[in-house]
This record gives C-alpha cells, structure tokens and sequence, in this order.
C-alpha cells in the first residue's frame, strides 16, 4: 500500500507558522491529514487483528530529508496522533534525530533496520525518507503483506 502525497513534508514545513490566511489554511489541512493518514492506518490494521496492540515505525521525524529539527515535523505529527488517539505502541526510526529529542517514544537501534527487525511492525509509516537507511528492504516486507505506507515521495 502506497500512498503519493507529494509536498506534504515541504508543505507542512512551509506553511506552519505563517501568518497569511490562505496559508494557515493549507497548514491546519497539512495537520489534519497526518491524523486522516493515521487514523486510516489504524482502521486497517484492526480489521486484520483485534487480539493485538498494534506495532507502528514511523520513520522520518526530521522536519525535511536531511534534517534533525523537529519542529513541523509531519512524522511527529503523526506519532503524536497515533498516541493520543490511539491504543498502539509506536517506534521511531531516523539517523539524524537523538533519542533524547523523542524522548517520549522509543527509537529503533539501528541493528534492527533490516528484514528481521521490521519484520516484528505492523505498519510501517515513512513521513520523511531520511539517508541513512535501505529502503529496499520495505519492498520486500510489502510483497509479503506488511503496511508500508509512504508519506514522501519514493
């Protein structure tokens, strides 16, 4: 399952903050689509399994590709969501953010990046496709029927 939502990460970047109408606009509906895309995730992944706390990766937290600052970020928007409307437990991934600025959820060891250790996720939400990480791998866990849902474009 792939999605092309082609300038949301640079949207929400731009637009956050600015103080033009049509652009807090365009900011809040940048807002509210990661919770659609969330919300959306999680409805498929209960109608697979209700015996089960989801497990969810959402890998990018940097406000753009080659970026720590988490400020507009749309995968922490994201994760945010996930968690507070959300009965599931969420991981981030990203080389260039520090465990301690995401402090309130864990961050995958860098080990794990591989078919095994994504593997254990029930979806994988890509909001910022960082350098660093071998996305082919997610190619491989989609043939085999995991949620791989990206936010970027591939």
């Amino acid at each position: 399952m792939s999605v092309d939502t082609e300038g949301f990460v640079k949207s929400y970047c731009l637009l956050f903050g600015a103080d033009y109408p049509s652009l807090k606009s365009s900011t809040i509906q940048m807002q509210e689509q990661a919770a659609r895309i969330g919300d959306r995730i999680m409805k498929t992944l209960r109608a697979k399994d209700h015996s089960q706390r989801p497990k969810v990766l959402v890998v990018g937290m940097g406000s753009d590709r080659g970026q720590s600052d988490l400020s507009h970020s749309p995968g922490k928007a994201l994760a945010v969501h996930l968690l507070s409307e959300h009965d599931v437990y969420v991981e981030f991934a990203d080389p260039l953010v520090e465990r301690d600025a995401m402090s309130f959820i864990p961050q995958l060891e860098d080990a794990m990046w591989g078919v095994e250790g994504l593997r254990t996720f029930d979806a994988i939400l890509v909001a910022v496709d960082q350098n660093g990480y071998d996305y082919t791998v997610l190619d491989q866990l989609e043939r085999e029927g995991k949620i791989i849902e990206w936010l970027c474009r591939r």
